[in-house]
């Protein structure tokens, strides 16, 4: 009867919470795990089950970096500022939206700099300034604009050596960019995994 049932829907979650560890996502598996054992003994009811695994969708749904889509456009409107043979690898890695391919073209560029020819550097300047102009203030690149801004002025000032070190911001900025879309990505799979344990739960009812 009811224990019985109880049991199956606990299997159910089983499965959730199994693919949820197996993915990394130790805090919703735990949370999914703790569903489970009350639900095993009886200190929880299969639509008071539900309802959880309903709350622990949302929060996910919330959990998940914001302003991403709006980098991606960010990224590309700035990579095709940049033409110059020097900046190629950076364009290529901002028009395709990979931001840690962007970071390690930028720490390339940064070693590069030196060697350029004075007018390769002004033509990389007055690039980085416009490029720097496509990204938000306040967006999650705000930190690659302010990179390339500094970078530029030192080109500028006929000082290679000191445009390496306003970069360092803008590899961070984009690093952490990186993190947070392989962050959304997990949450997402998170979300799905939950979802189609909540779904599964719903249909055996």
């Amino acid at each position: 009867g009811f224990r019985r049932a109880a049991r199956e829907e606990a299997a159910r979650l089983e499965a959730t919470e199994r693919k949820l560890a197996a993915h990394g996502l130790t805090e919703p598996a735990r949370q999914v795990r703790e569903l489970r054992r009350r639900l095993e003994d009886g200190r929880l009811s299969r639509s008071r089950a539900l309802r959880s695994m309903d709350r622990l969708e949302r929060s996910l749904e919330k959990g998940a970096p914001q302003g991403l889509g709006d980098a991606a456009g960010e990224m590309a409107r700035a990579g095709s500022a940049l033409k110059s043979k020097a900046a190629q690898g950076l364009s290529r890695a901002l028009r395709s939206g990979d931001a840690g391919g962007a970071a390690k073209a930028l720490e390339r560029l940064a070693e590069a700099l030196k060697a350029l020819p004075p007018k390769e550097r002004e033509e990389l300047a007055r690039e980085l300034e416009e490029a720097a102009k496509r990204f938000s203030k306040k967006g999650p690149l705000g930190g690659a604009r302010e990179s390339l801004e500094g970078a530029a002025e030192e080109l500028r000032k006929g000082a290679p050596g000191g445009a390496s070190k306003p970069f360092e911001k803008g590899v961070e900025s984009l690093e952490g960019l990186e993190r947070g879309r392989r962050e959304a990505e997990s949450l997402e799979g998170a979300r799905g995994t939950v979802r189609e344990g909540r779904l599964r739960m719903g249909r055996s009812g």
